[in-house]
Protein backbone atom coordinates (compact mmCIF):
# COMPACT_ATOMS: atom_id res chain seq x y z
CA UNK A 1 0.00 0.00 0.00
CA UNK A 2 3.14 2.23 0.41
CA UNK A 3 3.30 2.18 -3.18
CA UNK A 4 -0.13 3.06 -3.67
CA UNK A 5 0.29 6.24 -1.30
CA UNK A 6 3.32 7.58 -3.08
CA UNK A 7 1.42 7.34 -5.88
CA UNK A 8 -1.48 9.01 -4.63
CA UNK A 9 1.28 12.03 -3.55
CA UNK A 10 2.31 12.45 -7.05
CA UNK A 11 -0.98 13.18 -7.90
CA UNK A 12 -1.91 15.42 -4.76
CA UNK A 13 1.28 17.50 -6.13
CA UNK A 14 0.21 17.23 -10.03
CA UNK A 15 -3.41 18.89 -8.30
CA UNK A 16 -1.33 21.65 -6.92
CA UNK A 17 -0.34 22.83 -10.20
CA UNK A 18 -3.62 22.80 -11.84
CA UNK A 19 -3.30 19.21 -13.02
CA UNK A 20 -7.30 18.52 -12.39
CA UNK A 21 -7.90 15.93 -15.10
CA UNK A 22 -5.29 13.49 -14.20
CA UNK A 23 -6.02 13.70 -10.52
CA UNK A 24 -9.32 12.63 -11.66
CA UNK A 25 -8.64 9.76 -13.56
CA UNK A 26 -6.34 9.00 -10.76
CA UNK A 27 -9.51 8.61 -8.48
CA UNK A 28 -11.48 6.98 -10.54
CA UNK A 29 -8.74 4.50 -11.26
CA UNK A 30 -8.42 3.94 -7.56
CA UNK A 31 -12.10 2.90 -7.77
CA UNK A 32 -12.24 0.84 -10.47
CA UNK A 33 -9.78 -0.99 -9.43
CA UNK A 34 -11.01 -1.46 -6.11
CA UNK A 35 -14.06 -2.58 -6.72
CA UNK A 36 -11.95 -5.42 -9.47
CA UNK A 37 -10.28 -7.01 -6.42
CA UNK A 38 -13.66 -6.76 -4.41
CA UNK A 39 -15.50 -8.71 -6.93
CA UNK A 40 -12.94 -10.70 -8.55
CA UNK A 41 -15.08 -14.27 -8.25
CA UNK A 42 -16.93 -13.35 -10.62
CA UNK A 43 -15.41 -14.72 -14.12
CA UNK A 44 -15.97 -11.53 -16.09
CA UNK A 45 -13.74 -9.97 -13.81
CA UNK A 46 -11.85 -12.17 -13.29
CA UNK A 47 -10.40 -12.38 -16.79
CA UNK A 48 -10.03 -8.92 -17.76
CA UNK A 49 -6.17 -7.45 -18.01
CA UNK A 50 -4.84 -4.21 -19.31
CA UNK A 51 -1.44 -3.08 -20.94
CA UNK A 52 0.33 -0.77 -22.66
CA UNK A 53 1.61 -0.59 -26.25
CA UNK A 54 5.14 1.07 -27.03
CA UNK A 55 3.00 2.90 -29.55
CA UNK A 56 5.93 5.86 -30.18
CA UNK A 57 7.90 3.29 -31.75
CA UNK A 58 7.42 2.16 -35.23
CA UNK A 59 9.00 -1.42 -34.49
CA UNK A 60 6.78 -1.62 -31.24
CA UNK A 61 3.69 -0.16 -32.34
CA UNK A 62 4.07 -3.19 -35.30
CA UNK A 63 5.29 -6.12 -33.80
CA UNK A 64 4.02 -6.27 -30.17
CA UNK A 65 0.61 -6.51 -31.14
CA UNK A 66 1.17 -8.83 -34.21
CA UNK A 67 3.35 -11.28 -31.16
CA UNK A 68 0.47 -11.31 -28.64
CA UNK A 69 -2.24 -11.86 -31.11
CA UNK A 70 0.17 -14.41 -32.64
CA UNK A 71 0.64 -15.93 -28.97
CA UNK A 72 -2.53 -16.43 -28.37
CA UNK A 73 -2.98 -18.16 -31.52
CA UNK A 74 -0.32 -20.53 -31.12
CA UNK A 75 -1.81 -21.44 -27.42
CA UNK A 76 1.38 -19.84 -25.51
CA UNK A 77 -0.38 -16.33 -24.16
CA UNK A 78 -3.92 -17.26 -22.25
CA UNK A 79 -6.80 -17.18 -24.64
CA UNK A 80 -9.32 -17.01 -22.15
CA UNK A 81 -8.53 -12.98 -21.11
CA UNK A 82 -10.35 -9.90 -22.35
CA UNK A 83 -7.39 -7.83 -23.08
CA UNK A 84 -7.55 -3.97 -23.11
CA UNK A 85 -4.39 -2.10 -24.59
CA UNK A 86 -3.16 1.45 -24.14
CA UNK A 87 -1.15 3.81 -26.86
CA UNK A 88 1.99 5.21 -25.04
CA UNK A 89 1.24 8.57 -24.01
CA UNK A 90 4.84 9.85 -25.54
CA UNK A 91 3.27 9.39 -28.98
CA UNK A 92 2.55 7.59 -31.82
CA UNK A 93 4.71 6.78 -34.45
CA UNK A 94 2.63 6.38 -37.10
CA UNK A 95 -1.10 6.82 -37.90
CA UNK A 96 -1.62 4.45 -40.38
CA UNK A 97 -0.71 1.48 -38.50
CA UNK A 98 -2.90 2.50 -35.50
CA UNK A 99 -5.90 2.82 -37.74
CA UNK A 100 -5.22 -0.58 -39.18
CA UNK A 101 -5.07 -2.30 -35.19
CA UNK A 102 -8.31 -0.72 -34.55
CA UNK A 103 -9.87 -1.56 -38.02
CA UNK A 104 -9.08 -5.13 -37.30
CA UNK A 105 -11.26 -5.59 -34.08
CA UNK A 106 -8.29 -7.90 -32.44
CA UNK A 107 -7.34 -4.98 -30.49
CA UNK A 108 -9.08 -3.28 -27.66
CA UNK A 109 -7.65 0.00 -27.03
CA UNK A 110 -8.83 2.15 -24.41
CA UNK A 111 -7.83 5.73 -23.28
CA UNK A 112 -3.69 6.52 -22.64
CA UNK A 113 -4.49 8.26 -19.26
CA UNK A 114 -7.10 6.32 -18.11
CA UNK A 115 -5.21 2.97 -19.21
CA UNK A 116 -1.48 4.30 -17.67
CA UNK A 117 -3.24 4.89 -14.33
CA UNK A 118 -5.60 1.76 -13.80
CA UNK A 119 -2.86 -0.05 -14.71
CA UNK A 120 -0.23 2.17 -12.62
CA UNK A 121 -2.80 1.36 -9.60
CA UNK A 122 -3.41 -1.96 -10.13
CA UNK A 123 0.62 -2.78 -10.17
CA UNK A 124 0.40 -1.48 -6.16
CA UNK A 125 -2.53 -3.18 -4.62
CA UNK A 126 -2.65 -7.19 -3.75
CA UNK A 127 -3.62 -8.97 -6.56
CA UNK A 128 -4.08 -6.33 -8.48
CA UNK A 129 -0.98 -7.66 -10.97
CA UNK A 130 -3.40 -10.72 -11.61
CA UNK A 131 -4.79 -7.90 -14.35
CA UNK A 132 -1.74 -6.48 -15.95
CA UNK A 133 0.13 -8.38 -18.82
CA UNK A 134 3.67 -7.22 -20.88
CA UNK A 135 2.78 -6.98 -24.67
CA UNK A 136 6.52 -7.14 -25.42
CA UNK A 137 7.61 -10.07 -28.01
CA UNK A 138 8.59 -12.77 -25.90
CA UNK A 139 10.48 -14.62 -28.34
CA UNK A 140 9.94 -17.35 -30.39
CA UNK A 141 6.57 -17.81 -28.96
CA UNK A 142 4.54 -16.85 -31.61
CA UNK A 143 6.74 -16.66 -34.78
CA UNK A 144 5.82 -19.59 -36.23
CA UNK A 145 5.97 -19.72 -40.16
CA UNK A 146 2.60 -19.97 -42.17
CA UNK A 147 0.28 -17.83 -39.26
CA UNK A 148 -2.16 -15.27 -40.73
CA UNK A 149 -2.01 -11.81 -40.97
CA UNK A 150 -4.06 -9.84 -38.92
CA UNK A 151 -3.64 -6.28 -40.86
CA UNK A 152 -5.35 -5.59 -44.51
CA UNK A 153 -5.76 -2.64 -46.59
CA UNK A 154 -8.99 -1.71 -47.78
CA UNK A 155 -9.46 -1.06 -51.48
CA UNK A 156 -9.99 2.71 -51.07
CA UNK A 157 -6.28 2.32 -49.71
CA UNK A 158 -5.20 -0.09 -51.92
CA UNK A 159 -5.88 2.48 -54.84
CA UNK A 160 -4.59 5.57 -52.82
CA UNK A 161 -1.65 4.07 -52.34
CA UNK A 162 -1.17 2.47 -56.12
CA UNK A 163 -1.73 7.03 -57.25
CA UNK A 164 0.83 7.36 -55.37
CA UNK A 165 3.13 5.07 -56.77
CA UNK A 166 2.22 6.25 -60.00
CA UNK A 167 2.91 10.05 -58.95
CA UNK A 168 6.15 9.27 -58.03
CA UNK A 169 6.97 7.88 -61.33
CA UNK A 170 6.69 3.87 -60.29
CA UNK A 171 4.52 1.63 -62.20
CA UNK A 172 2.24 -0.37 -59.81
CA UNK A 173 3.04 -3.77 -61.04
CA UNK A 174 6.69 -2.80 -60.56
CA UNK A 175 8.75 -5.31 -58.49
CA UNK A 176 9.80 -3.09 -55.71
CA UNK A 177 12.58 -3.51 -53.09
CA UNK A 178 12.83 -0.95 -49.71
CA UNK A 179 16.31 -0.27 -48.37
CA UNK A 180 17.08 1.69 -45.13
CA UNK A 181 19.56 2.29 -42.70
CA UNK A 182 19.97 3.76 -39.64
CA UNK A 183 22.01 6.69 -38.59
CA UNK A 184 21.34 9.02 -35.46
CA UNK A 185 19.24 11.79 -37.11
CA UNK A 186 16.17 10.40 -36.08
CA UNK A 187 16.76 10.26 -32.43
CA UNK A 188 18.24 13.14 -31.97
CA UNK A 189 15.18 14.79 -33.64
CA UNK A 190 12.80 13.55 -31.46
CA UNK A 191 14.87 13.78 -28.30
CA UNK A 192 16.56 11.11 -26.31
CA UNK A 193 15.15 10.48 -22.65
CA UNK A 194 18.66 8.74 -21.84
CA UNK A 195 22.03 8.19 -22.27
CA UNK A 196 22.47 5.41 -24.02
CA UNK A 197 24.62 5.35 -26.96
CA UNK A 198 23.23 3.39 -29.77
CA UNK A 199 25.36 4.86 -32.51
CA UNK A 200 27.42 1.82 -33.58
CA UNK A 201 23.89 0.42 -35.13
CA UNK A 202 24.20 3.45 -37.66
CA UNK A 203 25.57 2.90 -40.96
CA UNK A 204 26.11 5.47 -44.32
CA UNK A 205 23.89 4.75 -46.78
CA UNK A 206 26.20 5.61 -49.49
CA UNK A 207 27.20 1.70 -48.79
CA UNK A 208 23.96 0.59 -50.20
CA UNK A 209 24.52 2.49 -53.84
CA UNK A 210 25.99 -0.56 -55.14
CA UNK A 211 22.96 -2.92 -54.28
CA UNK A 212 21.04 -0.45 -55.46
CA UNK A 213 21.68 0.22 -58.62
CA UNK A 214 22.23 -3.47 -59.26
CA UNK A 215 18.98 -4.27 -58.31
CA UNK A 216 17.53 -1.30 -60.36
CA UNK A 217 19.83 -2.50 -63.45
CA UNK A 218 18.24 -5.96 -62.84
CA UNK A 219 14.56 -4.09 -63.67
CA UNK A 220 13.42 -3.72 -59.93
CA UNK A 221 12.61 -0.26 -58.53
CA UNK A 222 14.40 0.89 -54.90
CA UNK A 223 13.13 2.92 -52.47
CA UNK A 224 14.78 4.39 -50.08
CA UNK A 225 12.94 4.77 -46.83
CA UNK A 226 13.04 6.91 -43.88
CA UNK A 227 11.81 9.67 -41.96
CA UNK A 228 14.90 12.13 -40.72
CA UNK A 229 18.09 11.65 -42.21
CA UNK A 230 21.36 11.92 -42.11
CA UNK A 231 22.49 11.64 -45.67
CA UNK A 232 20.63 12.34 -49.06
CA UNK A 233 20.72 9.75 -51.78
CA UNK A 234 22.70 10.56 -55.11
CA UNK A 235 20.63 10.57 -58.44
CA UNK A 236 20.75 6.82 -58.78
CA UNK A 237 19.14 7.05 -61.74
CA UNK A 238 14.87 6.52 -62.35
CA UNK A 239 14.45 3.48 -60.61
CA UNK A 240 16.32 4.27 -57.83
CA UNK A 241 14.02 6.76 -55.78
CA UNK A 242 15.27 8.66 -52.25
CA UNK A 243 11.08 8.33 -50.64
CA UNK A 244 12.67 9.87 -47.48
CA UNK A 245 14.14 13.53 -49.45
CA UNK A 246 10.62 14.52 -49.54
CA UNK A 247 8.17 11.89 -50.42
CA UNK A 248 7.16 9.96 -47.20
CA UNK A 249 3.98 9.59 -45.71
CA UNK A 250 2.54 7.50 -42.58
CA UNK A 251 0.07 6.00 -45.16
CA UNK A 252 2.50 5.21 -47.20
CA UNK A 253 5.72 3.86 -44.70
CA UNK A 254 3.15 0.61 -44.33
CA UNK A 255 1.86 0.89 -48.26
CA UNK A 256 5.03 0.67 -49.19
CA UNK A 257 6.69 -1.99 -46.96
CA UNK A 258 3.04 -4.51 -47.84
CA UNK A 259 3.64 -3.62 -51.86
CA UNK A 260 7.78 -4.46 -52.09
CA UNK A 261 9.35 -7.66 -52.94
CA UNK A 262 11.67 -7.52 -50.23
CA UNK A 263 13.35 -5.17 -47.44
CA UNK A 264 17.01 -4.49 -47.13
CA UNK A 265 18.07 -2.77 -43.67
CA UNK A 266 19.69 -2.44 -40.14
CA UNK A 267 17.88 -3.59 -36.98
CA UNK A 268 15.92 -0.68 -36.82
CA UNK A 269 12.18 -0.18 -36.40
CA UNK A 270 11.06 0.23 -39.39
CA UNK A 271 12.41 -3.09 -40.78
CA UNK A 272 10.56 -4.78 -37.72
CA UNK A 273 7.19 -3.75 -39.62
CA UNK A 274 7.91 -6.55 -41.85
CA UNK A 275 6.94 -8.86 -39.72
CA UNK A 276 3.08 -7.89 -40.06
CA UNK A 277 3.55 -8.97 -43.82
CA UNK A 278 4.86 -12.46 -42.98
CA UNK A 279 8.18 -11.07 -46.16
CA UNK A 280 11.72 -12.56 -45.28
CA UNK A 281 14.07 -9.63 -44.72
CA UNK A 282 18.01 -8.98 -45.43
CA UNK A 283 19.32 -7.74 -42.20
CA UNK A 284 22.68 -5.98 -43.08
CA UNK A 285 24.56 -3.96 -40.63
CA UNK A 286 23.03 -6.14 -37.81
CA UNK A 287 24.12 -5.50 -34.26
CA UNK A 288 24.18 -7.09 -31.26
CA UNK A 289 24.08 -10.02 -32.66
CA UNK A 290 21.94 -12.03 -30.11
CA UNK A 291 19.40 -15.26 -30.51
CA UNK A 292 16.44 -13.45 -27.90
CA UNK A 293 16.99 -10.86 -30.85
CA UNK A 294 16.56 -12.56 -33.84
CA UNK A 295 13.80 -14.36 -32.85
CA UNK A 296 11.47 -10.68 -33.57
CA UNK A 297 12.42 -10.91 -37.18
CA UNK A 298 10.43 -12.96 -39.97
CA UNK A 299 11.01 -16.15 -40.48
CA UNK A 300 13.16 -17.02 -43.32
CA UNK A 301 15.34 -13.78 -43.04
CA UNK A 302 18.96 -13.02 -43.74
CA UNK A 303 21.62 -11.71 -42.06
CA UNK A 304 24.78 -10.22 -41.80
CA UNK A 305 26.13 -8.85 -38.65
CA UNK A 306 28.69 -6.06 -37.96
CA UNK A 307 31.90 -7.46 -37.04
CA UNK A 308 34.19 -7.26 -33.79
CA UNK A 309 37.73 -6.29 -34.02
CA UNK A 310 39.57 -7.19 -30.77
CA UNK A 311 41.98 -4.31 -30.18
CA UNK A 312 43.80 -6.18 -27.62
CA UNK A 313 44.38 -9.27 -29.05
CA UNK A 314 43.98 -8.06 -32.66
CA UNK A 315 41.05 -10.38 -34.11
CA UNK A 316 37.70 -10.67 -34.95
CA UNK A 317 35.41 -12.04 -32.02
CA UNK A 318 34.48 -15.49 -33.07
CA UNK A 319 30.40 -16.37 -33.14
CA UNK A 320 30.21 -17.75 -30.10
CA UNK A 321 31.93 -15.16 -28.70
CA UNK A 322 29.46 -12.55 -29.86
CA UNK A 323 26.80 -14.61 -29.27
CA UNK A 324 27.88 -14.51 -25.18
CA UNK A 325 28.19 -11.15 -24.91
CA UNK A 326 25.61 -10.01 -22.32
CA UNK A 327 24.55 -6.83 -24.27
CA UNK A 328 22.41 -4.12 -22.44
CA UNK A 329 20.90 -2.13 -24.56
CA UNK A 330 20.31 0.25 -21.89
CA UNK A 331 24.36 0.76 -21.31
CA UNK A 332 24.77 4.08 -20.55
CA UNK A 333 27.78 4.82 -22.41
CA UNK A 334 30.05 2.88 -25.54
CA UNK A 335 29.23 -0.57 -24.46
CA UNK A 336 31.67 -2.17 -27.53
CA UNK A 337 34.26 0.54 -27.13
CA UNK A 338 34.21 0.20 -22.96
CA UNK A 339 35.52 -3.43 -23.63
CA UNK A 340 37.96 -2.89 -26.34
CA UNK A 341 35.99 -3.82 -29.29
CA UNK A 342 35.78 -1.76 -32.72
CA UNK A 343 32.42 -2.29 -34.07
CA UNK A 344 33.07 -2.87 -37.94
CA UNK A 345 30.63 -2.38 -40.81
CA UNK A 346 29.46 -4.26 -43.56
CA UNK A 347 30.81 -3.26 -46.86
CA UNK A 348 28.96 -2.39 -49.61
CA UNK A 349 29.71 -5.75 -51.53
CA UNK A 350 28.76 -7.85 -48.29
CA UNK A 351 25.35 -5.65 -48.86
CA UNK A 352 25.32 -6.23 -52.47
CA UNK A 353 25.91 -10.06 -52.08
CA UNK A 354 23.11 -10.74 -49.65
CA UNK A 355 20.32 -8.87 -51.00
CA UNK A 356 21.11 -10.52 -54.00
CA UNK A 357 20.59 -13.91 -52.02
CA UNK A 358 17.61 -13.16 -51.52
CA UNK A 359 16.21 -12.37 -54.59
CA UNK A 360 17.23 -15.48 -56.03
CA UNK A 361 15.67 -17.42 -53.15
CA UNK A 362 12.37 -15.67 -53.66
CA UNK A 363 12.87 -16.27 -57.14
CA UNK A 364 13.83 -20.62 -56.36
CA UNK A 365 17.18 -19.58 -58.27
CA UNK A 366 19.28 -20.79 -55.31
CA UNK A 367 21.09 -24.48 -55.73
CA UNK A 368 22.34 -24.80 -52.05
CA UNK A 369 24.85 -27.74 -52.13
CA UNK A 370 26.01 -29.86 -48.97
CA UNK A 371 28.54 -27.56 -48.04
CA UNK A 372 26.44 -24.40 -47.89
CA UNK A 373 24.16 -26.39 -45.51
CA UNK A 374 27.12 -27.68 -43.51
CA UNK A 375 28.43 -24.05 -43.20
CA UNK A 376 24.70 -22.99 -41.97
CA UNK A 377 24.57 -25.79 -39.92
CA UNK A 378 27.88 -24.90 -38.30
CA UNK A 379 27.21 -21.21 -37.46
CA UNK A 380 23.69 -21.74 -35.97
CA UNK A 381 25.60 -24.40 -33.54
CA UNK A 382 28.59 -22.23 -32.40
CA UNK A 383 25.76 -19.34 -32.38
CA UNK A 384 23.98 -21.34 -29.58
CA UNK A 385 20.61 -22.09 -31.21
CA UNK A 386 20.25 -24.31 -34.57
CA UNK A 387 16.58 -23.86 -33.92
CA UNK A 388 16.88 -20.61 -35.90
CA UNK A 389 18.07 -22.14 -39.12
CA UNK A 390 16.41 -25.94 -39.03
CA UNK A 391 13.23 -24.39 -37.91
CA UNK A 392 12.37 -20.67 -38.64
CA UNK A 393 15.01 -20.76 -41.54
CA UNK A 394 17.19 -18.56 -40.83
CA UNK A 395 20.10 -17.90 -42.54
CA UNK A 396 23.67 -15.64 -42.66
CA UNK A 397 24.19 -14.57 -46.27
CA UNK A 398 25.50 -17.22 -48.29
CA UNK A 399 28.51 -15.47 -49.31
CA UNK A 400 29.41 -13.86 -46.06
CA UNK A 401 29.73 -17.05 -44.49
CA UNK A 402 31.57 -18.58 -47.10
CA UNK A 403 34.37 -15.55 -47.05
CA UNK A 404 34.45 -15.71 -43.11
CA UNK A 405 34.45 -18.79 -41.70
CA UNK A 406 37.18 -18.84 -39.56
Amino acid sequence: MMKLARLAWVRVRGLIHGRFLDAAVFVVSVVVAGLMILIRPLLWIRVARFGGFLSARIGHLAANPDVYLRSREAGVERGDTVDFFYVSPQGVANEQLLKMWRRSGLIRLMSTRFGESLTQVLGTVPGGGHHIFSTHPTGSSALLPGRKKYLFFNSEEIKRGEDFLRKMGIPVNAAIVCAHQRDSVYLKHHGQKDLNRHDHRDSSIMDYVPMMQELARQGHWVIRMGSEVAERLPDLGGQVIDYAGGWRSDFMDIFLLWKCKFFVGSNSGLSAVNIIWRKPVVLVNYIPFQARDIYAWPAGSIFVPKKLWSLKERRHLTVEEMAKLDVDVHYRGDFYGDRGLEVRNNSPQEILEAAMEMDERLAGRVDEDRTDSERQDKFWREFGDERLYGVYGMRISRRFLEENSS
